[in-house]
């Protein structure tokens, strides 16, 4: 894959590995300062006032900002020592760090040693891109009032403007945006639309042949309708989709489009358009003695690129009976879900009031597609929810395990990030037991751990959830899952020096597990960091196993996400082993 960067052949320094746990650092006078100012970017640079910079880092309990002179300056005083990063952000610049390359990039972080004074910083804004068209209606007349979403792909940050109304010509303009990708949508408001939007074809007709039924012009040879059939409301409705550039209601088949530093891209145009709004109805039927007073039903609509999972959710309502409709659904994909908790009561508090406990999880899914038709009398029978059972395990030298493993415990997150409402029951003797999961795709988040306890796997059925997701399938066994907590922390610390035994704060350094398996988007085992102005970089509790490494002139954190990009580094970088308890120092050089 061609990329737009260079990436350095490397020389080995010195591989030293020694066990954690080294002498404390002596506290340090907060005296040092850094100061620097913020300017244009172009060939005639000039100061930026109003600018809000920020620093942040080691020994400061919250950042602080300020706010530029009229000459751009800036300054922070009475610093601890430590590694500090900055960023300055106005409107409509955009948000940039201290050292980044590009904005949006991470920057370099300031080393400074106590006492010292760093002066003549710059920090250069780039003054964002704009992305600007019209909204009009299927009759080519402007749509005012209209919302337009600029909305990122890839790392780069949110838009200043994500959010942008079309004004009475239903133009639009957004700006302040980062060099990157975007999706643009148009949200138009069924609210108010005989006003301001036309009504299709479909409905006028429909709505004209009602009137004239109601008033007695039945055509030629129609049978008389009674009264009760002319009052009752047209089955099929209409509402207006959200339509992305270039005019598709289909999130997946949106044209992204891409902007440079500081570019005007203009004639981004959409037409609204109505779609039928579809109807899924059906019942939710329990199993003897479960009740439906907790239950509910999701629509999540599936196979969206462009989309999260997390607003695609629709919630209908049941009644007594278990029935629910859904009567406004786009057409696409979707996934209906039912699930109830079964509760009893539980031990009461100190305080004497009453508690309550889950004695089981029901769960029911179908996967519809809706395309020109409704879906009537979808059936959903609830069945009870899976068992996981497993125990803890602690990887420790010299520390005793807590004493409450109930506070450790991770939880399971499905693959839109909702966490899973299944009960969890720990033992004394280490054990657990999770009842009530419902079939779907799972990773972990872990509470922080009192130290010194880290999560280190969470392995079931021989996969660990830490490095990929789990795929639990309706009638899966999950039995034997190992939660491990370590004290061993690791460290990859060292140095990147120039060719001419300098710090080379400018570059990238990137490490990744030399097992392709792990490759994965967001994985553990692939990080970047920006050395400091020392030239010093860290990465902190990397899992133990094989690595490489490789310094970068630039990177694209998205990139990472791409497996054809990390093979492109290999043959660029060196090979390094990361072990549990261990620090490995590995100083690199240019050439």
């Amino acid at each position: 894959m061609t990329r737009a960067f260079t990436y350095l052949i490397l020389a080995i320094g010195a591989l030293v590995l020694w066990q954690a746990g080294g002498a404390a650092q002596t506290a340090r006078e907060a005296s040092g300062e850094i100061a620097g100012r913020v300017m244009t970017t172009g060939t005639s640079p000039a100061p930026i006032a109003r600018v809000l910079v920020t620093i942040s880092g080691t020994g400061l309990t919250s950042s602080r900002t300020q706010i530029t002179d009229e000459q751009g300056r800036f300054a922070f005083r009475q610093l601890p020592a430590g590694s500090f990063t900055i960023t300055a952000r106005r409107a409509p610049f955009v948000t940039t760090a201290y050292g980044a390359r590009r904005p949006g990039r991470p920057g370099t972080p300031v080393v400074i040693d106590a006492g010292q004074h760093v002066d003549g910083l710059t920090i250069p804004l780039t003054r964002g891109a704009a992305i600007s068209g019209s909204v009009r209606q299927a009759s080519g007349e402007p749509a005012a009032g209209v919302d337009v979403n600029i909305r990122a792909i890839g790392s780069q940050p949110a838009p200043l403007t994500p959010r942008v109304v079309t004004d009475d010509r239903g133009v639009f303009r957004g700006y302040g945006l980062s060099p990157g990708r975007y999706v643009v949508v148009a949200v138009a408001s069924d609210s108010g639309r005989s006003s301001m939007l036309p009504l299709t074809d479909a409905e006028l007709d429909e709505r004209l042949e009602r009137l004239r039924r109601r008033a007695g012009g039945l055509a030629p040879g129609a049978a008389p309708q009674r009264a009760a059939d002319a009052a009752a409301p047209s089955a099929a409705g209409y509402r207006y989709a959200p339509i992305y550039y270039p005019g598709v209601a289909d999130p997946d088949q949106a044209v992204v489009v891409t902007v440079g530093e500081g570019e005007e891209r203009a004639g981004i145009d959409i037409t609204l358009q109505l779609v039928r709004a579809l109807t899924v109805d059906g019942v939710v039927t329990p199993p003897p003695g479960v009740p439906l007073d907790t239950a509910r039903v999701l629509a999540r609509r599936r196979s969206s690129t462009i989309e999260s999972s997390t607003s695609n959710l629709s919630a209908a309502t049941l009644d007594r009976a278990g029935r629910f409709a859904y009567r406004d659904l786009l057409p696409g994909s979707y996934r209906i879900s039912a699930t109830t908790v079964a509760t009893a009561p539980g031990p009461r508090a100190a305080d004497g009031s009453a508690s309550m406990r889950i004695t089981g999880v029901y769960w029911a899914i179908a996967d519809v597609s809706l395309r020109d038709a409704d879906i009537n009398g979808l059936s959903l029978t609830l069945r009870p929810g899976l068992k996981m059972t497993g125990r803890f395990a602690f990887d420790s030298r010299t520390n005793t395990p807590p004493p409450d493993v109930v506070a450790l415990r991770p939880r399971l997150l499905e693959v839109t990030g909702a966490p899973s409402i299944s009960p969890w029951v720990t033992r004394p003797d280490g054990s657990f037991e999770i009842d009530g999961i419902v079939p779907g795709t799972y990773s972990v988040e872990a509470p922080a751990a009192p130290a010194p306890w880290r999560l280190s796997s969470v392995v079931v059925n021989g996969r660990d959830l830490l490095d990929f997701p789990l795929e639990i399938a309706p009638d899966t066994t999950l039995d034997g899952a190992v939660v491990t907590y370590t004290d061993r922390r690791s460290e990859l610390t060292g140095t990147l020096q120039s060719t001419s035994n300098t710090p080379a704060p400018e570059y990238f350094i990137v490490v990744f597990a030399a097992d392709r398996a792990f490759w994965r988007p967001a994985a553990r085992r692939v990080q970047f960091t920006r050395p400091g102005t020392d030239g010093r970089f860290t990465f902190a509790d990397l899992p133990s196993g094989d690595y490489r490494v490789a310094a970068l002139t630039d990177l694209e954190p998205a990139d990472l996400f791409e497996a054809s990009f990390i093979d492109a580094l290999v043959p660029a970088s060196l090979p390094v082993t990361i072990r549990d308890g261990e620090r490995t120092t590995q100083d690199l050089r240019l050439r």
